[in-house]
């Protein structure tokens, strides 16, 4: 019976020794997983922040690529229309030349005219202005 005894208070030391360790190991492991949760909340606050910051600028980024994708629009339109108005340009220059053109042949033919009638009519007077310089009366 005093062995039983002397068993029964050797395992119940080790029991408390055992309880003492499992305590300490449990209070070392929360200890741990306290620090780990810690930094890696630490950690994902940081990644979180990053993303919100990555989501606001890449609307940012967005909203100038829409304004400049409309920009290079007007730009396109306006050097559409500039090149429009340069062809109407030419085209005018083209019709003001012809028209030149056609009034110098105008003009020329007009002179022709005029010195074949100046021609023309002093042919007719010439003979008059031969006896005397005036024509001849007619009795009427």
């Amino acid at each position: 019976s005093d062995i039983v005894q002397e068993h029964q208070t050797k395992q119940g030391r080790i029991k408390e020794i055992n309880e003492q360790a499992r305590k300490s190991a449990l209070a070392a492991t929360e200890s741990v997983v306290n620090l780990m949760t810690d930094s890696i909340g630490d950690s994902v606050a940081d990644v979180y922040v990053a993303e919100k910051k990555l989501e606001k600028e890449t609307k940012g980024l967005q909203t100038n690529t829409a304004h400049f994708a409309r920009q290079t629009h007007q730009w396109l339109e306006m050097i559409k229309q500039f090149n429009n108005n340069l062809k109407d340009v030419g085209d005018f220059q083209n019709w003001a030349k012809t028209v030149e053109w056609d009034m110098r042949n105008i003009a020329s033919a007009l002179d022709y005219v005029e010195k074949s009638d100046k021609e023309s009519s002093s042919a007719a007077f010439a003979p008059a202005v031969a006896s005397g310089g005036f024509p001849a009366a007619k009795d009427a």
